[in-house]
């Protein structure tokens, strides 16, 4: 069989379904093996360039508490500026207008996004980068790992006649789904490691993994890669009552329960970190979005937490920086967050601080009962 690419717009003949269901098939005896994430990288980008035939291949993930892709691996004929294992190759999802809305919404993460240079309506950061990796068409795909945005597989092509053909997009569901669950296992394999920045109850982040992931993110807050940064803080109400009438046993389910909707509630913005602070405080830190959005999930996680048939609901309190106002430090901007928490509590609704720590009643809203 020659190695020229089948007509793209047709479905693939018994051949090409052959050597694609081989491909499949051998990547998930490589992985069943694998115990690390770099030697779980390089056999997922090298298959997927096998079985694309693709020019090469990039597996990014999703920085914590941020909206930056940071590339892991770069397989196949890369562009001038590339490594195969990249020291510091990042990108903003500020960048990408398209990809972000598809990453903002988890019904549209199964979506792939394609490029081509000859799109004139393309977005400028997109037909610059493939400029710059001299290809002339991409196709990126999001990685999904227990239901959050783990990372991004960008792959790019020669032609633009190459890409994102039917067999490509059947091929890329069913290698999305080999590939998410080796992460999720290996992710299990590493757990101990995990565990210095882990709340072993809840299996959200401690205060260790906040305070870095923070600190990391208001360094760059007001640039085009941190145009903004929330923290959420939430209170569980009368968890002492709960205690004491149903028993330590209820109180703990009550916790356990509310980080669940908490950071269920958040997945939808990509870059989230829920951490688990207190006995029963949570905070959330929100990177590069808009305040209303975080204020809509802050919302339906009150919401849903005064649903549980233990416990009194939560109280929540939120403040933003954007790099216009002088936040001397991060603890500043906990503080704040803090403040809109105790505020909340005497007004019965979450309580908004904006960037000079003055409420913002238009997305004030009932967040406890």
């Amino acid at each position: 069989m020659s190695d020229n690419r089948h007509d793209r717009s047709m479905p693939a003949d018994g051949i090409e379904l052959t050597r694609l269901l081989g491909n499949l098939a051998g990547l998930v005896r490589l992985l069943a093996d694998v115990r690390t994430l770099e030697e779980l990288l390089e056999i997922a980008g090298e298959h997927v360039r096998a079985g694309l035939r693709c020019a090469s291949v990039s597996l990014s993930r999703l920085e914590p508490g941020t909206t930056t892709l940071r590339t892991l691996i770069n397989v196949g004929d890369l562009g001038p500026t590339e490594q195969r294992w990249p020291n510091d190759e990042t990108y903003s999802m500020q960048d990408y207008g398209k990809w972000r809305r598809i990453m903002s919404e988890p019904q549209t993460w199964r979506q792939m996004l394609t490029v081509t240079c000859d799109d004139a309506q393309g977005e400028a950061f997109a037909l610059a980068l493939l400029a710059e990796l001299g290809k002339q068409a991409s196709s990126a795909a999001a990685l999904v790992v227990n239901n959050a945005m783990w990372g991004e597989l960008y792959v790019t092509y020669e032609r633009v006649e190459a890409a994102n053909g039917t067999d490509d997009r059947s091929y890329l569901q069913v290698y999305l789904a080999i590939v998410e669950s080796a992460l999720a296992r290996v992710a299990q394999i590493q757990s101990l490691e995990r565990l210095a920045y882990q709340d072993p109850m809840t299996g959200l982040a401690n205060r260790r993994a906040l305070d870095k992931a923070a600190a990391a993110a208001f360094a760059k807050i007001g640039t085009r890669a941190m145009t903004c940064m929330t923290v959420v803080a939430f209170d569980l109400n009368d968890l002492k009552q709960v205690n004491d009438r149903l028993g330590h046993a209820l109180g703990d389910h009550l916790i356990i329960s509310a980080a669940s909707l908490v950071r269920a509630h958040f997945n939808g913005l990509p870059g989230s970190l829920a951490a688990r602070v207190g006995g029963d405080e949570f905070i959330v830190l929100v990177p590069g979005h808009s305040p209303e959005s975080v204020a809509s999930a802050a919302q339906a996680a009150c919401s849903a937490v005064a649903d549980l048939e233990v416990g009194a609901g939560a109280s929540c309190g939120m403040a933003t920086a954007d790099g216009t106002h002088q936040d001397s430090s991060v603890s500043d901007l906990f503080r704040r967050a803090d403040a809109a928490l105790y505020r909340s509590k005497r007004a019965g609704r979450l309580v908004a601080l904006d960037t000079a720590g003055l409420p913002e009643p238009a997305v004030e809203s009932v967040a406890s009962q």
